[in-house]
């Protein structure tokens, strides 16, 4: 009975552990296709605080998003850091951001 019980212990400290050290973030991203003007749209919907954090692990920088404090070129480095990792493709084909 005992070693039922360490095994069942084991077990459930194993799947709670494996949800407390693995994070993962979400984010959603909306594509649209305007036929007659032959242009694409991408709509982003991201965390700020996750944005923000990623943001600043790499220039070093607080960038204070949607607040009275945000930097002035903020959106620079945010469309720079979206086109270092995201990669659009169209027909299989590389596409830039503008």
């Amino acid at each position: 009975m005992n070693k039922i019980k360490l095994s069942l212990l084991v077990v459930l400290f194993a799947l709670s552990s494996a949800f407390t050290f693995h994070k993962f973030y979400v984010g959603v991203f909306q594509v649209d296709y305007f036929k007659e003007k032959k242009a694409v749209q991408i709509t982003a919907r991201l965390f700020i605080d996750d944005l923000e954090k990623a943001l600043y692990k790499k220039h070093n920088k607080h960038f204070y998003l949607t607040t009275k404090d945000e930097v002035a070129d903020a959106n620079i480095y945010i469309a720079k850091y979206l086109e270092e990792k995201l990669t659009i493709k169209i027909n299989n084909k590389g596409q830039s951001f503008h």
